[in-house]
């Protein structure tokens, strides 16, 4: 359902764009150049291919992406166990709430609580939200992750194919003294010089 609605989100804005650039081109609009324009399409490719298939924008870009392929799948696996994991949680606890309360804090007969009072019941509801508090939570971070994905292929190949980041990064390190207060401090000043 996710997956759908991003689709539909995805083509209206494409449309919107596509009618833009019409009414530019209809208004004598400046022209990109061919390189710059063929720049722009393999950055749309790479976060669309990241959001059709979760890693596929990584492996595009090229560089890194055997590491970063299998942490993207590694986060997915660690949410979708964490939704299953307390979704038992809040099965369990919810089925045990339900029973004590349905029979005045009875304790059901195949528990592994026993103690029957007003308590234990109240625990068990609270369990029961914890639980379920904490599997929505995971499925936003998962959701979250997924989208995680898509930004992180954008932003790279952003420095891939339109920003220079070259190896030519200097970095001053001298001592400094700043005035603070009735004192001086002394310390140290850290200067990144960027090509």
């Amino acid at each position: 359902m996710l997956f759908v609605g991003l689709i539909a989100v995805s083509a209206t804005a494409y449309a919107f764009a596509q009618q833009q650039a019409a009414d530019e081109l209809k208004g004598g609009a400046i022209f990109k150049d061919s390189m710059r324009t063929a720049t722009e399409l393999q950055i749309k490719k790479t976060w669309k291919r990241s959001l059709l298939l979760p890693g596929l924008g990584q492996y595009t870009n090229g560089g890194l992406w055997w590491l970063k392929v299998p942490v993207i799948y590694g986060g997915f696996i660690a949410g979708i166990w964490a939704v299953d994991w307390n979704h038992d949680n809040y099965r369990a606890y919810l089925e045990e709430a339900q029973y004590r309360v349905k029979y005045h804090d009875a304790a059901p007969l195949n528990t592994n609580y026993p103690r029957a009072n007003a308590q234990m019941t109240q625990a068990f509801i609270n369990g029961k939200d914890y639980y379920r508090r904490n599997r929505d939570l995971m499925i936003l971070t998962t959701v979250g992750w997924y989208a995680l994905n898509a930004v992180e292929a954008y932003v790279s190949s952003m420095f891939k194919y339109r920003w220079n980041v070259d190896n030519d990064v200097s970095v001053r390190v001298s001592p400094a003294a700043q005035p603070v207060w009735n004192e001086t401090a002394i310390g140290l000043r850290v200067a990144v010089t960027l090509p």
